[in-house]
């Protein structure tokens, strides 16, 4: 019997100390990175702090408006940073009549683009940090109405290395 209450508590104290070790920020702490853009209105930021069975999981998410266009910024991390970068992780680049995707290195990060030609809209994903060799914490930009260099050049403005660093 008390070999169980010992190992009981070893895991209790284990598990403990590495929740302790990984600190994580508030989805409040990423939306104050997520900083105005000239020209662009910003939308009130919103986000969730989240524990589940498969982990933690921070999400933060601001719209952007500037006369008819509109993108969406997001920090996602945890299962669902998994897998929005789960169609980057096996292929470089794609191009076909509907469709335009690759990954690409940007200023030291992996950053997945993926256009739809026909509506001139899509997604530029940065991978911001791994774990177990899987994504762990992404930032996102979807955009409408513009190709997606413009997608990326908007991307760009935000600064990356801070919002990796809070993850840390």
């Amino acid at each position: 019997m008390s070999r169980i209450f010992i190992l009981l508590m070893a895991l209790v104290i284990f598990s403990s100390s590495q929740a302790l070790a990984f600190k994580l920020p508030s989805y409040q702490e990423v939306c104050a990175l997520l900083t105005d853009l000239q020209g662009w209105q910003g939308e009130e930021c919103s986000g969730v702090n989240m524990n589940t069975p498969m982990g933690e999981i921070v999400t933060a998410e601001r719209s952007y408006l500037k006369g008819d266009k509109e993108i969406q910024v997001m920090v996602i991390h945890g299962i669902q940073a998994t897998q929005f970068w789960q169609p980057f992780a096996y292929v470089t680049e794609v191009d076909t009549p509907e469709n335009y995707s690759k990954l690409t290195t940007v200023d030291g990060f992996k950053v997945g683009i993926s256009h739809e030609k026909q509506t001139n809209s899509g997604s530029v994903v940065v991978l911001l940090n791994e774990k177990d060799s899987m994504a762990a914490t992404i930032f996102v930009v979807q955009y409408n109405d513009m190709s997606w260099k413009d997608g990326l050049r908007l991307a760009r403005q935000f600064d990356w290395k801070k919002i990796e660093k809070a993850f840390k």
